[in-house]
């Protein structure tokens, strides 16, 4: 988070980079969203084309529920990803705790105030 020069060179294009950083981040709630927030929204679509494993999307979701105060650009980046190629399959393999994980998250964001309307169209993207 040095000078803006830096920035777009570590930008992050690719899933193996953002994988990369994430791990560098696990279990760190603020270290993990600023990987996320360092990713503009339509990016996602992009990183992931090739793939996203069931495990990280519910890490990323986990990640952007613990946002405090980052509510609407946690929610834009869920809604991205929403968008990755064959997301309803990425969806389909989630097990019941994960699907709670991801509920659990949702209903942290609608405390911090993104709208039900939103909520509940980021819940039947993700099939929760």
């Amino acid at each position: 988070a040095s000078g803006s020069g830096t920035a777009r060179a570590d930008a992050i294009t690719t899933g193996g980079q953002f994988e990369q950083r994430w791990r560098a981040a696990r279990k760190d709630p603020s270290a993990e969203w600023a990987v996320l927030e360092s990713v503009q929204p339509a990016q996602l679509p992009k990183i992931f084309r090739l793939n996203l494993a069931t495990e990280l999307m519910v890490e990323i979701v986990h990640a952007a529920g613990q946002a405090e105060g980052k509510s609407e650009a946690a929610a834009e980046r869920l809604e991205a990803l929403a968008k990755v190629p064959r997301f309803s399959m990425v969806v389909a393999f989630m097990a019941t705790g994960e699907k709670q994980t991801i509920l659990d998250a949702f209903a942290r964001l609608g405390g911090e105030g993104v709208a039900q309307e939103r909520l509940d169209a980021l819940k039947k993207a993700y099939c929760v």
